[in-house]
């Protein structure tokens, strides 16, 4: 996979995102990149580099054509995103924040093991992670 072509993929057909699962009174945050393409051959490629999952998106109207994502977590995530980050023009303030935020991230389960400061940076990340996904900025 030539990783020019996947930053440059990644940065028109790509997402990064930092979610908040509520779990009892102690939420979890989980990086989760996404690439989408209605051509199944390319998300083949990058899952056969990288790992992950792609799944068939239900399509908007019948004249549309079926759209596909690759998708990965974690670790992983931190991985494909380190390996373009010098490529990355649109998405390269998004993949820094994500890669900090993984950085941190050492467990697993709500809050068992995490200080307070430790929430409250990943609370920052995703916050901040959600204003910089908004639409058209």
């Amino acid at each position: 996979m030539n990783i020019h072509y996947l930053a440059g993929l990644f940065d028109g057909e790509g997402s990064v995102s930092i979610y908040k699962i509520k779990k009892n009174r102690n939420p979890q945050y989980v990086l989760k990149i996404k690439i989408y393409s209605t051509k199944k051959k390319i998300l083949n490629e990058i899952k056969e580099e990288f790992g992950g999952s792609i799944i068939k998106k239900d399509k908007q109207k019948n004249n549309h054509k079926s759209c596909y994502y690759w998708t990965t977590t974690t670790k992983k995530a931190k991985r494909v995103l380190n390996s373009m980050l010098p490529d990355l023009r649109i998405k390269q303030e998004h993949a820094k924040l994500a890669i900090e935020f993984q950085n941190r991230e050492k467990y697993r389960g709500g809050r068992r093991g995490q200080s307070n400061r430790e929430l409250e940076f990943k609370e920052r990340c995703y916050l901040k992670m959600k204003n910089l996904n908004i639409r058209g900025i």
